[in-house]
């Protein structure tokens, strides 16, 4: 749990904490410490000190949802955080695949990305979800990265934009992930990537 503490002039900690009281504790001790970081910072010391004194400051529980967000939404990357969950997806036969000039694109469902991905959507207190999209291409060697796959998390906000993320995977995750997409992409539609690719070259 995460409390800030907002005296009357602006200064503001974020302090990771269990309680109001460990977090004012907290907030007087760096405070005191400021001291000697300068004229300034032991100004700003003496006022948030007055402040926790007289009880004249404000107590917020930090929303970690919104935290979690905020910080995707800066890194626009996100990582894997339970293979199995992970795996645990399913490639719906009657959605669409999009073909572009040099990759296929397919969607991943029925996952659980709380526990996949380490999110909090789709809950009791927000009607937030992701959207997983692949990307493969029968030209990777050709990529700077050289890898058949790209994977894309789109997150869809309740109350704020869309925003996607790439899907980070060190070469033993990526390895896995290729291998699985490959097999439930023939199982799901009784042929290959490749062979679907070649069909939908020679149509063009």
């Amino acid at each position: 749990m995460k409390f800030k503490v907002t005296a009357t002039i602006p200064v503001e900690l974020e302090i990771d904490c269990q309680s109001k009281e460990e977090a004012l504790n907290t907030a007087t001790t760096i405070l005191q410490e400021q001291r000697d970081d300068g004229d300034y910072a032991s100004i700003v010391a003496d006022c948030i000190e007055s402040a926790l004194v007289s009880g004249n400051i404000t107590m917020t529980a930090v929303d970690n949802h919104e935290a979690l967000v905020n910080e995707l939404r800066t890194k626009r990357k996100i990582s894997i955080q339970d293979m199995d969950a992970f795996l645990g997806y399913e490639i719906d036969k009657n959605d669409d695949m999009m073909f572009d000039d040099d990759y296929i694109n397919a969607n991943l469902w029925m996952m659980d990305v709380d526990k996949a991905l380490g999110l909090d959507v789709c809950t009791s207190d927000n009607d937030e979800y992701v959207t997983i999209s692949v990307n493969w291409y029968p030209k990777a060697a050709e990529r700077p990265n050289k890898r058949e796959i790209d994977i894309f998390v789109i997150y869809a906000e309740t109350y704020g934009d869309d925003f996607d993320m790439e899907l980070e995977m060190d070469d033993a995750e990526y390895a896995t992930v290729l291998a699985d997409f490959k097999k439930k992409f023939k199982d799901t539609f009784g042929k290959s990537l490749e062979d679907i690719w070649n069909e939908e070259s020679e149509e063009e």
